[in-house]
């Protein structure tokens, strides 16, 4: 009888087990699905799903198979004799309380059945015990791969995400590259389409590349080169633009310093690059009687360059002195405030920068038709891009030392027009942002979705990039080109922004515009107070 007895028991505890591992088995078949499913209904939001089947799945998996081995356990003790039972029944047997079984049972036999039915007891929870623990431990190591696979996942999406980002940013340039490059052939085409018309064949093909070649060396257009470094020029045109925008910034300098001023007042904005050289191309490469091509640089060409920029960049200046009432609030005696008017004279310098436009030089200079119609060539927006190389040495592709050379670039600019004017403000607001935007516009960065156009930095700068997943505290390090915000009140909210040019010895140098209304550089160490953060750019 024991035996049969221990027979039934293991059964019962195999039969448990099976039953145990089928409920897992069916919890992790129940959270495969579920993920499967989630995926597929929420796969913009990886990391949304993954842990809420990593929640979800691993609470049922550990709750619902722990439920029904407990269940069991129940149901197994409901269908045989409690412990409370078999110790009453182990009792009777010992003391010989029960008649029947004393009589009908062997002594020997009698011992044994209270041996077993201890042995019994002590297996049976063992046994219980066992398959919790082991449905405890692989609900946790279910729970856990799980947790893992959708770690690996998340990392998978990232990385596919940031190599689509790269695709597409490389594919924009090279297509911008392309444009540009069959556009300036297109120009130089213009000039030989004649050639064409008079014949064909292989010499005439010959001629018309080598007739392409000579015209673009030789033609306005030729001004599209001088940005490169080509044998016999002394600087690039962006090294000569810096040095003429150096001048320019001299000249206000100078103003300022020469007069004794309480307020400046400034109005006006210089002329753009592109419509100076413009003129300057087709001035002297048109020049009936000293014709020179453009395309590289010299002392004596950089003179004439520098005397059609002031011509058209006219600054001027005056000092007026005017008496103005103001009120003054003054403590009294008891801790109130005390209003008081009083007249003062301040002296203002007003300083006005007239410039004349690439058509009023035009008309200037006397250009013929054919010289206007250069001159349009020259301006056309399809060129943007063209004219980033020539002034900054941008070429759209050398990532965050582009911006910093643009920036760089408008050092010393003041008031802002340039800037706010082209973002599509009719009047003056403060424009650090514009300017930060800009520079990204002409690095073609805002087109390829890598910086926003912003005017406001708190409410649509700082957001732009923590919505991404691009934004740092104060306190990292940045690298160059990464857009700095500050809070200069503390009320964690962005009040100005700027461009990082390097940060290196623990203090970040920076390019702002409006900073005392012009563009300017400022060093700030980097546990200072005053940075809000980092929109960190992935060029």
């Amino acid at each position: 009888m024991a035996g049969k007895i221990k027979e039934r028991v293991v059964q019962k505890n195999v039969k448990t087990l099976e039953k145990s591992v089928s409920t897992i088995n069916r919890m992790q078949h129940r959270t495969r699905e579920m993920v499967r499913t989630q995926k597929e209904d929420k796969e913009e939001n990886e990391v949304s799903y993954a842990e809420n089947c990593i929640t979800t799945g691993g609470k049922k998996i550990s709750g619902e198979a722990i439920g029904q081995l407990k269940q069991q356990s129940r149901n197994r003790n409901a269908r045989i004799k409690t412990r409370e039972e078999w110790k009453s029944q182990i009792s009777a047997l010992s003391a010989g309380k029960n008649d029947k079984t004393r009589d009908t049972v062997p002594t020997e036999k009698r011992k044994g059945s209270i041996k077993q039915y201890r042995r019994t007891i002590k297996t049976s929870s063992h046994t219980e015990k066992k398959v919790v623990k082991t449905a405890e431990q692989t609900a946790s190591a279910s729970q856990r791969a799980t947790a893992k696979a959708m770690k690996d996942a998340k990392k998978s999406v990232q990385r596919a995400k940031a190599t689509e980002r790269e695709v597409k940013r490389n594919t924009k340039r090279a297509v911008r590259t392309i444009k540009n490059t069959i556009h300036r052939i297109a120009l130089a085409i213009k000039g030989v389409g004649a050639l064409i018309a008079m014949g064909g064949g292989t010499a005439v093909a010959v001629i018309v590349i080598i007739m392409l070649l000579a015209l673009v060396v030789c033609s306005p257009y030729g001004i599209f080169y001088s940005g490169e470094n080509t044998a016999g020029s002394t600087q690039t045109m962006a090294e000569v633009v810096a040095e003429i925008n150096g001048e320019y910034t001299g000249e206000l300098e100078c103003i300022k310093s020469e007069n004794t001023y309480d307020v400046l007042e400034m109005s006006g904005a210089k002329a753009t690059w592109q419509e100076v050289l413009s003129v300057y191309a087709i001035l002297i490469n048109t020049n009936p009687e000293n014709p020179q091509e453009v395309v590289t640089m010299d002392e004596n060409k950089k003179e004439q360059l520098s005397t059609i920029f002031w011509e058209m960049n006219v600054v001027s200046f005056r000092t007026e002195e005017k008496t103005e009432t103001i009120v003054e609030v003054s403590e009294d005696e008891n801790g109130g405030m005390v209003e008081a008017k009083k007249e003062v004279t301040r002296v203002y310098l007003y300083i006005d920068i007239a410039h004349r436009s690439a058509g009023e030089m035009a008309e200037q200079y006397g250009f013929t038709e054919e010289q206007k119609a250069q001159l349009s060539e020259l301006l056309d927006e399809r060129n943007a891009d063209i004219w980033t190389a020539v002034l900054y040495g941008v070429t759209s592709g050398n990532g965050n030392d582009d911006i910093v050379s643009v920036a760089k670039s408008q050092l010393g600019n003041e008031g802002g027009e340039t800037y706010w004017s082209w973002y599509g403000f009719g009047t003056r607001v403060s424009w650090c942002a514009c300017f930060v935007s800009w520079c990204a516009e002409q690095c073609g960065y805002i087109e390829m979705g890598v910086i926003p156009k912003f005017a406001s930095c708190a409410n649509q700068g700082v957001p732009w990039f923590q919505k991404r997943g691009q934004w740092q505290d104060g306190g990292y390090t940045p690298e160059p080109g990464d857009l700095i915000f500050f809070d200069w009140d503390g009320d964690e909210s962005a009040d100005h922004v700027g461009i990082v040019e390097k940060a290196e010895s623990g203090v970040v140098h920076t390019i702002e515009g409006n900073t005392g209304d012009a563009c300017k550089q400022h060093t700030y160490p980097v546990e200072s107070e005053d940075i809000l953060g980092y929109g960190v750019v992935e060029y």
